[in-house]
């Protein structure tokens, strides 16, 4: 089911596709198509809604049914519309509050959402109503007997309706016009294999069938079966931010990151948070460190193994990669206490150029941040910090090195300008360090919410 991850337009059907049958439905709809039926041919209601049902096990098709039962076929299609609006399942439909946020989930996610139905607008729109969606939600809207968009749609609404049909097809080359998306990134939703599923497919969208048994082995005509429209809610999570915290020895990272971290717990309590580290405890983070003590321990010159430790370190990020996209795609905020921009700014040397660096992050595909916050602080205040935690300086850590990454951090917004990059003032209590981006955070986090 990935293909899903990556559409950019999906339509719905309406009618056992927005909403699910219930008892209280059934007995509405077949019988007034039973009413119909009587009414057409003579034969008696009770026996009319009988045959109806068990013919309809095996068609699958509302008006072919009617026309196995003696129904004209030249009215049968307009028959069972009328019927069905006659029986307005809007009296027994409830307000569908996972309807409503699956629909708000896709509208975020997608350039284009459309809605396409066989049923008349008003009865359309009575039951979108019972059940609390906004008909605006979607940018097209084909009824039987019209149609209605916004924005560059409104030129699909000039097609006659037989250009918009989705049981022949007709809409969809109209769809990838004027959207401009291709067909193997537009989706459709529908549970009716003839109507729905087989005219999508066969025009190169994505058919997801609802309604049935969940299971690709049952029916391999649609491409994703599920078993209700509910079950879409998870593929159009909004994915997690991916935020970095970057600066010179003492600047108060760890501080920010926790507040960071109750700030999107306070924006939304289902917020969830992953924090992580660079380098890790993977192998190659592991190995780095080793490498580092040993350095230390020598009291060998940092740059000496400068390309040692890009090669770790990419190593290192390549590992957390998986668990980081993970994480991104399902929804959860990702934040890392230094990555890619500090080995930028530490390893560079005479012969070591920081694009040299930035080339090897991009080839091994290491994710970009979608925020990174460099806390800026003035080298006498780090050392002050470092010597006030009790720590032994590092070797990063000398006046003229704390110095170098001051002035190297300042460059990165032109090398790094995916990473987002904002060089923020820590000097400060953490609450006015915190102050000094949070507008930063809300404007990244607003777009992860519904309307």
């Amino acid at each position: 089911m990935d293909e899903l991850y990556s559409i950019k337009g999906i339509g719905f059907d309406v009618d056992h596709t927005l909403w699910v049958n219930s008892q209280a439905i059934v007995d509405l709809q077949r019988g007034e198509i039973a009413k119909g039926i009587h009414e057409r041919t003579g034969m008696p209601v009770l026996e009319a809604r009988e045959r109806f049902e068990a013919l309809y096990v095996s068609t699958g098709s509302g008006s072919g049914t009617l026309m196995q039962l003696g129904v004209s076929p030249e009215t049968a299609r307009n028959d069972l519309r009328d019927w069905l609006k006659r029986a307005d399942i809007s009296t027994v439909l409830e307000q569908d509050y996972v309807l409503k946020e699956v629909l708000y989930r896709a509208r975020e996610k997608v350039d284009f959402m459309w809605l396409n139905t066989e049923s008349l607008a008003d009865d359309t729109n009575k039951k979108l109503a019972a059940m609390g969606v906004d008909p605006n939600i979607f940018n097209l809207r084909v009824y039987w007997d019209q149609a209605d968009a916004q924005g560059k749609y409104q030129q699909l609404t000039e097609l006659p309706i037989s250009e918009l049909r989705k049981d022949t097809g007709t809409i969809y080359p109209n769809l990838i016009r004027v959207s401009g998306i291709p067909a193997e990134q537009l989706a459709y939703v529908g549970n009716s294999l003839r109507d729905d599923i087989l005219p999508a497919k066969n025009s190169g969208l994505i058919a997801i069938g609802v309604g049935k048994e969940a299971k690709k082995d049952t029916n391999n005509d649609a491409n994703i079966w599920l078993p209700s429209v509910h079950n879409l809610g998870d593929y159009f999570i909004s994915e997690g931010k991916f935020i970095v915290l970057e600066g010179v020895s003492g600047s108060g990272k760890g501080t920010q990151i926790r507040k960071i971290t109750d700030y999107i717990h306070k924006t939304d309590r289902y917020n969830e948070v992953f924090r992580t580290r660079s380098p890790s405890r993977s192998v190659w983070g592991r190995a780095a460190k080793k490498l580092n003590l040993a350095d230390r321990a020598a009291g060998n010159n940092p740059s000496m193994h400068a390309k040692e430790y890009v090669e770790l370190f990419v190593g290192d990020r390549k590992n957390q990669q998986d668990r980081i996209d993970y994480n991104l795609a399902n929804g959860i905020h990702v934040i890392s206490d230094r990555y890619t921009p500090s080995t930028v700014v530490l390893q560079q040397n005479e012969h070591f150029s920081p694009q040299e660096i930035v080339k090897m992050h991009k080839e091994a595909g290491i994710t970009p941040a979608d925020l990174t916050i460099i806390l800026d602080l003035p080298v006498q205040e780090s050392l002050r910090r470092i010597d006030a935690r009790g720590d032994q300086p590092g070797l990063n850590e000398t006046p003229e090195r704390l110095q170098r990454a001051r002035e190297k951090y300042s460059e990165l917004p032109n090398l790094l300008p995916e990473y987002n990059i904002n060089i923020i003032d820590a000097s400060g209590s953490p609450e006015e360090v915190f102050g000094r981006y949070e507008h930063l955070l809300e404007k990244l986090l607003k777009q992860n919410y519904s309307p």
